[in-house]
């Protein structure tokens, strides 16, 4: 039994002195390291551009529907929703991102300036549409990760909100329109 004894405590020092393949072991701990940095560098940086194209569609769409106050379609055909959707599929179209917006996240009704809430209500006029865009469970159309699903992180829930207000200025179908100041440089008169 003491042989025995001795002879594994000789094998497990062996073992322990022995440094064959570290450098595969070192090599294998590296290159998942590196995957994970690459993973967050690619799949951050697409989340990131994936945000700001559902912005940007969120912005389009919620001002598209708001011109459609503005402007309402005399044959009745296009309506504020009608509009918002088209726009949206122009800017990120169904056969490469799925529904992004659906009718049921466009809001059209009365923003509060103050509380920064839409109310939807049929005595009063509508004055802003609202529009979320979406790449998330939702929809059913998360965006998917590629390098970080190796890692156990398989996608992103991205949703982005845009609010477009009609300003009800009496002077809106002439001249100027703007939130602020309008400069001119030139010595143009501007009479009733």
């Amino acid at each position: 039994m003491l042989r025995f004894r001795q002879l594994i405590v000789r094998k497990a020092q062996q073992f322990k002195d022995d440094e064959r393949g570290v450098g595969s072991t070192f090599a294998i701990f590296m290159a998942i390291i590196c995957i994970g940095i690459g993973g967050l560098a690619i799949d951050v940086s697409n989340a990131w551009q994936m945000r700001q194209r559902l912005q940007t569609t969120a912005d389009v769409a919620a001002h598209a529907g708001a011109l459609m106050i503005v402007y309402p379609d005399s044959s009745g055909v296009k309506t504020t929703v009608s509009e918002a959707l088209a726009v949206a599929e122009i800017n990120m179209p169904v056969s490469r991102f799925q529904n992004v917006l659906t009718s049921s996240d466009i809001i059209v009704g009365r923003w509060n300036m103050a509380t920064h809430q839409m109310t939807v209500s049929n005595l009063l006029p509508p004055n802003a549409v609202e529009v979320v865009t979406r790449l998330d469970d939702t929809n059913s159309n998360p965006l998917g990760t590629f390098f970080l699903r190796l890692m156990g992180f398989s996608h992103w829930q991205i949703s982005t909100r845009a609010v477009a207000m009609v300003s009800g200025r009496d002077c809106f179908t002439d001249g100027f329109i703007a939130g602020g100041w309008v400069w001119m440089s030139s010595k143009n008169v501007f009479e009733n």
